[in-house]
């Protein structure tokens, strides 16, 4: 057997949200991350602490019915429930990802 240089990433940047996730998967294909022991453990453990940290609020307010009508059409399209969509709109605007125009 000869000694080749491994291959390339399957995946490029472009595949990739930010340059921190394809560093990330970098990392992993040139095999510096190693498993550990008690992983459903630690499994668990981090899902308890998301659990912890994400909670939900329920909300009310007052929309125009055209509005929520138009909001619920736009979910529908694009096959989500209009209640998930107008979370991910408040959130893409309060992280900043969503400008005013």
């Amino acid at each position: 057997m000869t000694n080749q240089p491994p291959l390339p990433p399957l995946l490029t940047r472009a595949d990739f949200e930010d340059d921190d996730e394809y560093e990330l998967y970098l990392a992993v294909e040139r095999g510096e991350f190693v498993p550990v022991d008690n992983f459903e453990e630690r499994k668990k453990m981090w899902q308890q602490v998301a659990r912890n940290t994400l909670k939900r609020k329920s909300v009310t307010f007052r929309a125009f019915e055209s509005d929520i009508r138009a909001l619920k059409s736009m979910a529908k399209a694009q096959g989500m429930p209009y209640q998930t969509l107008l979370n991910s709109v408040l959130h893409r605007y309060i992280s900043g990802q969503l400008k005013e125009q």
